[in-house]
């Protein structure tokens, strides 16, 4: 999600801009600074994160958990609150690790940055001006300035500026000196769609961008609604895992679980791939990105069409 070489910059000193980019996705939230949590923001009523206490901040006098499972999918994401705490967490983590932000010998003064952000949008967004502007907009206004407390400090973070990549192109950019090829397939298997484009001799290609609804959380929602039926009822993650490692779980129907799983991943990805191979000519180079392509590694790895370069 990286659209500019300037987002990877090292830490910056005292009134250096601190560039970050940023994508909030459907299951986890991902940064520039190698950063990827899931994307459930809950209200810490009981003064102590669900997830660890280092996963906590503070903000106007409310408490909030991150990192917890996401309970509700907002489509328009522009509409969701969660993502500036999501933001936030994100700067924080970093400048304690890094240092940012601190003086030597202002014990107890905030830490203030200047941030760049740069976001990852969907490519189904972005391909509408009006869109794109209203989501740059929503971001201008929101993350002007914020004060706020994490892991036992207080931060001090103002956005001076806000701008909008596509989220599957911006990976070829920052990867572009080692990609020499004149034509590539980008695929972003995400949590709730797939997006895709094609890069021809650096550009998307016109008419090329193209959304599947088709994400890991169908696939999941899927096999749960089968299992439930059976009385069954196992977490997001327990599925995951069968899915992915093909682990046999500590269960009277193991077997059965597995049969369900297996059978349903088998599906969704024949009908992923299928769908892809109708809209891009695979057996270009083709880079996977997202944590979706964990499910159909495997799979696409034993198709002899198709030619994965990065992943």
């Amino acid at each position: 999600m990286n659209a500019n070489k300037n987002l990877t910059k090292k830490s910056p000193a005292k009134d250096e801009i601190y560039f970050i980019g940023f994508d909030s996705g459907f299951g986890h939230v991902k940064s520039s600074k190698k950063q990827c949590f899931p994307a459930g923001v809950k209200l810490d009523s009981a003064n102590s994160s669900i997830t660890g206490t280092s996963n906590t901040l503070e903000l106007n006098g409310i408490k909030y958990a991150f990192g917890t499972e996401v309970e509700q999918m907002i489509e328009d994401k522009s509409q969701n609150a969660d993502m500036l705490i999501q933001l936030l967490a994100c700067i924080a983590e970093d400048a304690v690790k890094k240092g940012i932000g601190k003086d030597p010998g202002s014990n107890g003064m905030p830490r203030k940055i200047k941030a760049a952000l740069g976001i990852g949008m969907p490519l189904k967004y972005y391909g509408n001006k009006k869109l794109r502007e209203a989501y740059i907009k929503y971001f201008s206004e929101k993350f002007k300035n914020n004060v706020f407390r994490y892991a036992g400090e207080v931060f001090d973070i103002t956005f001076v500026y806000v701008k909008c990549y596509p989220q599957a192109y911006a990976v070829y950019k920052v990867n572009k000196d080692k990609l020499t090829d004149q034509e590539y397939i980008m695929i972003d298997i995400g949590a709730n769609t797939i997006d895709s484009l094609k890069v021809v001799n650096g550009h998307p290609a016109e008419g090329s961008l193209f959304t599947f609804r088709k994400g890991v959380n169908h696939l999941l929602d899927e096999i749960r609604d089968e299992l439930e039926t059976e009385g069954i009822r196992l977490s997001r993650e327990t599925l995951t895992d069968i899915i992915i490692h093909s682990r046999k779980i500590r269960h009277k129907r193991a077997d059965f679980i597995q049969t369900v799983c297996i059978s349903h991943a088998d599906k969704c990805i024949s009908e992923v791939i299928g769908t892809l191979k109708q809209k891009y000519d695979l057996s270009l180079p083709v880079i996977w990105i997202g944590g979706g392509y964990q499910f159909m590694k495997d799979y696409i790895k034993k198709d002899a069409d198709i030619f994965t370069v990065e992943e």
